[in-house]
């Protein structure tokens, strides 16, 4: 158990220490990054259903069209 509890803890050391190591700015590019993914799936789930349904109004329009 506790070697199994040192290997975590050397795991998040390990990710402590290269965090800290990189420079600032790819510090703030990671968390916009991170950032911008949350807000777009956000947005994907949120807007989902609106998207679907325009595809398909879409879709009927071109099937009368062509009909």
């Amino acid at each position: 158990m506790d070697k199994k509890y040192n290997s975590e803890k050397e795991k998040v050391s390990s990710l402590k220490l290269l965090w800290n190591f990189l420079p600032l700015n790819i510090k703030r590019f990671a968390v916009v990054v991170f950032i911008v993914l949350i807000c777009s799936s956000f947005f994907a789930i949120f807007f989902a259903g609106d998207a679907v349904s325009e595809l398909r109004s879409i879709s009927r329009q071109i099937d009368n069209y062509t009909k």
